[in-house]
């Protein structure tokens, strides 16, 4: 499991892969699904989430 700045750093590197369009609108959105979708999946949040 890639924890959330490696994640960060991956999307940094190549931000249409991720989000479409490179727009902070965009990171917000992808963060905030990547985040319900592990608590839909019970992993519980990492210190770094905290």
């Amino acid at each position: 499991m890639v924890d959330l700045y490696d994640l960060i750093s991956n999307i940094r590197k190549r931000p249409a892969m991720y989000l479409g369009r490179t727009s902070i609108s965009n990171l917000r959105t992808f963060l905030a699904v990547y985040c319900f979708a592990r608590r839909q999946m019970g992993i519980p949040q990492t210190k770094q989430e905290q």
